[in-house]
């Protein structure tokens, strides 16, 4: 099927994201690759140890599945704040008040796509129900 006027195949991934919500409880994040990416950098190697135990539940253990839409509504928020970010007057004005440290010039960009997903994905051949 197609979206109609486009001859572009309509967007399902909304249905099928409530889908695989409401039935697939099977997939896991594999924490072991979680830990060796986060770790990755030598200068911030202890950013996984800090994270679990600051916000041990900022990462759920079970795969959450989102639309398409969803995903691209979300890359475009990140866009716009990144934005917003780089404008000299707001960094300016917040890092008049910020503590020194908030000066480094490293910064990581926002991640948003499949990558991290097939990452964390054990072995991209998760368990899989007999609903998915």
């Amino acid at each position: 099927m197609t979206t109609p006027g486009s001859g572009l195949p309509e967007d399902r991934s909304e249905e099928l994201a409530r889908q695989l919500n409401r039935e697939c409880h099977c997939i896991s994040i594999d924490a072991d690759a979680l830990r060796r990416e986060l770790e990755r950098d030598p200068e911030n190697h202890d950013l996984y140890h800090s994270i679990i135990e600051t916000r041990p539940y900022l990462f759920s253990a079970s795969a959450v599945f989102v639309s398409r839409t969803d995903v691209e509504r979300m890359a475009a928020v990140i866009r716009s704040i990144e934005e917003v970010v780089a404008l000299p007057g707001y960094r300016e004005t917040v890092l008049g008040w910020a503590p020194a440290i908030a000066r480094s010039k490293k910064a990581a960009p926002a991640v948003v796509g499949e990558t991290p997903v097939r990452l964390l994905l054990k072995r991209g051949k998760p368990n899989r129900c007999s609903r998915c």
